[in-house]
């Protein structure tokens, strides 16, 4: 999904990446996942950077993510929700974090 192969991620390479998995994220979403992922400020997310966040990507665990990423494509799909609506939906104690249990259900 680095777009340029520069080793980096820009907001315009991650919303394409989401696009293709068939989540459409809006500016302000992508936005906000970059800030979030951003350690060094640079507008920018390289694989350290990434991986200091949500660790490393092994084989198995990015089978884990497209399996993933179909389901919850599917599950927006069904009920023509963006994927805020979906995450607001599921974060029953609305701490802004999933945990498995509600992930789960």
């Amino acid at each position: 999904w680095d777009q340029n192969f520069d080793g980096f991620m820009t907001e315009a390479e991650f919303q394409s990446a989401f696009r293709e998995i068939g989540m459409h994220l809006s500016i302000a979403e992508v936005q906000d996942l970059v800030r979030n992922l951003d350690i060094l400020i640079d507008g920018r997310i390289s694989y350290s950077e990434l991986a200091t966040k949500v660790g490393p990507v092994n084989q198995q665990t990015e089978d884990f993510m497209k399996k993933l990423c179909q389901h919850l494509r599917d599950f927006f799909n069904q009920r023509s929700l963006t994927p805020a609506q979906a995450f607001d939906m599921m974060d029953s104690n609305k701490d802004g974090i999933l945990s498995e249990d509600e992930f789960s259900r």
